[in-house]
C-alpha cells in the first residue's frame, strides 16, 4: 500500500489507511525499527514491555507464593490493614 509521510515538527504522520489496516490509532505506542529494506513501524505491545525489563533486570524471582505475597506486603507498609 502507497500513502505518504508527513512531518510536524517531531511527529511522523502516516495516511489513515495504512494506520487503520496496522490497527494503530492515535495515542498508541509505537516501535519504529530501521531494517535493510526500510522503517518498520509496529504497535508496541505489553509483551515488548516485559521483553525490555526482562532484558534490563527489572525482575525478581521468588521462591513460592508466599514469598511473593510476603515481598508484596511489605511494599505495601502500614497500607496493609
Amino acid at each position: 500500500m502507497n500513502t505518504t509521510i508527513t512531518f510536524h515538527g517531531q511527529e511522523l504522520g502516516v495516511g489513515a489507511d495504512v494506520l487503520a489496516q496496522a490497527g494503530i490509532t492515535a495515542g498508541d505506542n509505537v516501535i519504529v525499527e530501521a531494517t535493510d529494506e526500510g522503517v518498520l513501524v509496529r504497535r508496541q505491545t505489553v509483551t515488548d514491555e516485559i521483553d525490555a525489563d526482562y532484558a534490563a533486570g527489572r525482575f525478581r524471582r521468588f521462591e513460592s507464593d508466599e514469598a511473593f505475597i510476603a515481598h508484596l506486603d511489605s511494599l505495601a507498609g502500614d497500607d496493609a490493614s
